[in-house]
């Protein structure tokens, strides 16, 4: 959310941007064991909390199931963060906690975007969600700098960065450039030899690819471009109306039970990508065309019944159907009031600056 109004901030203003979108391979399957400890430590953490938290990972193994059965079992070097474990999000957000007070150490060199509101001036340099992390810097200088922190800390935490699905993106007027990020490699020869710690000389360096402006980029499963554009969106939400909520009607469902099964998960699965989405009425009224087609039927009433009855309270003879802009618009307005909670945050200043 912070991401799309500092966006839309440069594109109305039309402000100098340079957005960093940075991604990790098996960003959760790769954090060494060691590490872990080290993040959780660095926050204060309890020795017995952090004992607690890697209680499996000396012991735990991980099996192979084939056609003659289970393989021997075998100890994963790292992982530190399981896959699909509750508590592995908050373990590593503690990692890109750590990253992200290295990387911005040093803000001046950073040039971290300026949103002007009323009232203050917010410096806006990263967003981020566990593993998906994205920076924002307002000149070429800045954007270099975090570039060169990221693949230093990358490096020592024992990750490996995804070239291929990491890209800068350029708004406003900055002439031409190529970002490139650094990947060290741990020279085992001068360890073995001296035993000191050093990285292989000269060291090794990857170009990252630049997008346009159109490019649509994943974010929390929403797609989205830097100028707004939600066309992968939109198909995606196809996809599910055409696919889910078809497979849906084409059972044998009694008229509450059609509209039952819409709601609990059709809806649900719709709402979670239009809530953090830019769409517009017109297009989600003409989703709404598209869900109605199919769920008239499943509930068993003629396809030119009037909208006041279809959307209406069951209070005047209604069929209480939900309708996608007023659910989208609901979800919307509860993100909302949980961004105006708390005044000394900065998602406090950027919907106000944008309200």
């Amino acid at each position: 959310l912070i991401k799309r109004m500092l966006l839309e901030d440069a594109v109305w203003l039309e402000k100098t941007l340079i957005t960093l979108d940075v991604d990790y391979k098996a960003a959760f399957d790769k954090v060494p064991y060691f590490i872990k400890e080290m993040s959780l430590r660095r926050l204060g953490v309890p020795e017995s909390g952090i004992s607690l938290w890697c209680a499996h990972d000396q012991t735990r193994k991980q099996y192979v199931r084939t056609a003659y059965g289970p393989t021997g079992g075998l100890h994963p070097r790292c992982g530190a963060f399981g896959q699909g474990a509750e508590e592995s999000p908050m373990g590593f957000v503690s990692l890109m906690s750590w990253k992200c007070d290295y990387i911005f150490a040093e803000m001046k060199e950073v040039d971290p975007y300026e949103y002007v509101t009323k009232n203050k001036v917010v410096q806006l340099c990263k967003t981020l969600f566990c593993d998906d992390s994205s920076y924002t810097s307002r000149t070429v200088k800045g954007a270099k700098f975090i570039l060169e922190r990221i693949g230093m800390f990358a490096a020592a935490a024992g990750m490996e960065l995804n070239i291929k699905k990491t890209f800068y993106v350029v708004m406003g007027k900055v002439e031409e450039l190529t970002l490139s990020i650094p990947m060290p490699e741990f020279d085992l020869e001068k360890f073995n030899q001296t035993g000191e710690y050093a990285y292989k000389t000269p060291m090794k360096r990857e170009i990252i690819k630049q997008e346009t402006q159109d490019h649509e980029w994943r974010h929390l499963g929403n797609f989205q471009s830097n100028k707004g554009n939600s066309t992968l969106l939109r198909s995606e939400i196809n996809s599910i109306i055409t696919e889910d909520l078809q497979y849906m009607t084409n059972r044998k469902l009694t008229q509450d039970g059609a509209l039952m099964g819409y709601e609990r998960k059709i809806l649900m699965q719709i709402l979670y990508k239009t809530k953090h989405g830019n769409l517009t009425k017109p297009q989600l009224c003409e989703l709404q065309g598209q869900i109605n087609s199919k769920l008239k039927g499943a509930m068993r009433v003629h396809k030119s019944i009037p909208n006041g009855l279809f959307y209406g309270s069951a209070l005047g003879g209604g069929l209480e159907v939900p309708h996608l802009w007023d659910e989208t618009n609901r979800e919307k307005a509860i993100i909302l009031q949980a961004s105006l909670q708390d005044n000394t945050l900065d998602i406090y200043h950027v919907m106000m600056g944008g309200i």
